[in-house]
Protein backbone atom coordinates (compact mmCIF):
# COMPACT_ATOMS: atom_id res chain seq x y z
CA UNK A 1 0.00 0.00 0.00
CA UNK A 2 1.04 3.48 -0.34
CA UNK A 3 2.15 5.17 3.16
CA UNK A 4 -0.24 7.84 2.91
CA UNK A 5 -3.15 5.09 2.71
CA UNK A 6 -1.85 3.29 5.54
CA UNK A 7 -1.52 5.91 7.46
CA UNK A 8 -5.00 7.40 6.84
CA UNK A 9 -6.48 3.33 7.77
CA UNK A 10 -4.49 3.39 10.84
CA UNK A 11 -5.32 6.83 11.92
CA UNK A 12 -9.00 6.00 11.49
CA UNK A 13 -10.14 5.41 14.99
CA UNK A 14 -13.67 3.47 13.78
CA UNK A 15 -11.05 0.90 11.33
CA UNK A 16 -11.57 -2.23 13.73
CA UNK A 17 -9.98 -3.73 10.30
CA UNK A 18 -6.18 -2.65 11.05
CA UNK A 19 -3.70 -4.60 12.65
CA UNK A 20 -3.33 -3.79 16.90
CA UNK A 21 1.02 -4.14 15.52
CA UNK A 22 -0.23 -1.54 12.50
CA UNK A 23 -1.84 1.16 15.25
CA UNK A 24 1.40 0.51 17.99
CA UNK A 25 3.69 1.46 15.12
CA UNK A 26 1.85 4.98 13.94
CA UNK A 27 1.32 5.49 17.50
CA UNK A 28 5.18 5.38 18.30
CA UNK A 29 6.27 7.08 14.93
CA UNK A 30 4.07 9.63 16.03
CA UNK A 31 5.57 10.44 19.57
CA UNK A 32 9.02 10.09 18.16
CA UNK A 33 8.26 13.07 15.37
CA UNK A 34 7.44 15.11 18.48
CA UNK A 35 9.95 13.88 20.88
CA UNK A 36 12.33 14.93 18.09
CA UNK A 37 10.96 18.24 16.83
CA UNK A 38 11.02 18.92 21.01
CA UNK A 39 14.82 18.71 20.71
CA UNK A 40 14.72 16.04 23.63
CA UNK A 41 13.23 13.06 25.05
CA UNK A 42 10.62 12.90 27.98
CA UNK A 43 10.29 9.00 28.70
CA UNK A 44 7.13 9.61 30.20
CA UNK A 45 5.32 11.69 27.98
CA UNK A 46 6.31 9.58 25.14
CA UNK A 47 4.58 6.82 27.03
CA UNK A 48 1.65 8.05 28.17
CA UNK A 49 1.18 9.33 24.51
CA UNK A 50 1.94 6.47 22.83
CA UNK A 51 -0.58 4.67 24.84
CA UNK A 52 -2.96 7.15 24.48
CA UNK A 53 -2.87 7.41 20.58
CA UNK A 54 -3.47 3.46 21.04
CA UNK A 55 -6.26 4.08 23.37
CA UNK A 56 -7.89 6.42 20.84
CA UNK A 57 -8.22 3.49 17.65
CA UNK A 58 -9.32 0.88 20.36
CA UNK A 59 -5.94 -0.58 20.79
CA UNK A 60 -3.93 -2.22 23.56
CA UNK A 61 -0.58 -0.15 23.97
CA UNK A 62 2.83 -1.57 22.98
CA UNK A 63 4.38 -3.56 25.85
CA UNK A 64 7.75 -1.44 25.84
CA UNK A 65 8.72 -2.67 29.14
CA UNK A 66 11.84 -5.20 27.68
CA UNK A 67 13.24 -2.33 25.99
CA UNK A 68 15.35 0.90 26.46
CA UNK A 69 13.45 3.09 24.75
CA UNK A 70 15.61 6.37 24.93
CA UNK A 71 18.45 4.62 23.27
CA UNK A 72 16.52 1.75 21.18
CA UNK A 73 13.96 4.37 19.53
CA UNK A 74 14.89 7.86 20.51
CA UNK A 75 18.34 7.91 20.35
CA UNK A 76 18.47 5.75 17.37
CA UNK A 77 15.83 7.91 15.39
CA UNK A 78 17.63 11.22 15.84
CA UNK A 79 21.04 9.24 14.03
CA UNK A 80 18.85 8.37 11.50
CA UNK A 81 17.43 11.96 11.48
CA UNK A 82 20.66 13.76 11.11
CA UNK A 83 21.69 10.81 8.62
CA UNK A 84 18.54 12.02 6.56
CA UNK A 85 19.29 15.63 6.88
CA UNK A 86 22.51 15.26 5.56
CA UNK A 87 21.84 13.18 2.17
CA UNK A 88 21.69 14.59 -1.06
CA UNK A 89 18.44 15.13 -2.98
CA UNK A 90 17.45 12.46 -4.91
CA UNK A 91 19.93 9.80 -3.27
CA UNK A 92 19.51 6.54 -1.22
CA UNK A 93 19.05 6.17 2.10
CA UNK A 94 19.39 2.07 3.24
CA UNK A 95 18.74 1.29 6.52
CA UNK A 96 18.64 -2.15 9.27
CA UNK A 97 16.72 -2.58 11.76
CA UNK A 98 17.19 -4.36 15.05
CA UNK A 99 15.72 -3.17 18.47
CA UNK A 100 17.84 -3.61 21.56
CA UNK A 101 16.59 -5.19 24.76
CA UNK A 102 17.29 -3.78 27.83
Amino acid sequence: HEAEQVKRAVRDPVNGTVAPEAVQTEAIVEQLQQQLSAGRFDLASFLDSAARACAVRAQPPFDFSPYDVQSCLYERALALHRQWSTAPYFSTLSLEFSPRLL
